[in-house]
């Protein structure tokens, strides 16, 4: 198989929906640690542009601890966040007629 010459992200479910939505994780990792939810998922990436970390799991805490700080729930921050299980990126359907749009942005721009 060749290596692939492209990379697109799609965070925000354009062209496919994850196995496990987002919210069910988030909702999963408070029930993981016995504690009501404090965040929803759209706060979560809310918040991102506005922590630091030098890697995905520090981005993470990062987010939960800043929600957390805010409705006074900072001692659970960390474990929910170790407790939110990451999307398997090969676990994706399509959206319906993602894959033909990029076939064809494939075939117009493989050349």
């Amino acid at each position: 198989m060749p290596s692939p010459t492209t990379l697109l992200f799609d965070v925000d479910g354009t062209l496919v929906h994850a196995a496990i939505a987002s919210d069910e994780r988030l909702a999963a990792a408070f029930a993981a640690v016995g504690m009501e939810p404090f965040c929803t998922i759209e706060e979560l990436w809310g918040v991102l542009p506005c922590v630091e970390g030098e890697s995905l799991d520090e981005l993470k805490v990062a987010c939960f601890r800043t929600l957390a700080a805010a409705r006074r729930y900072s001692a659970a921050a960390e474990q929910v966040a170790h407790a939110v299980e990451l999307s398997d990126a090969s676990a994706v359907e399509p959206v319906d007629a993602a894959r033909e749009v990029l076939t064809t942005l494939q075939e117009r721009w493989d050349t």
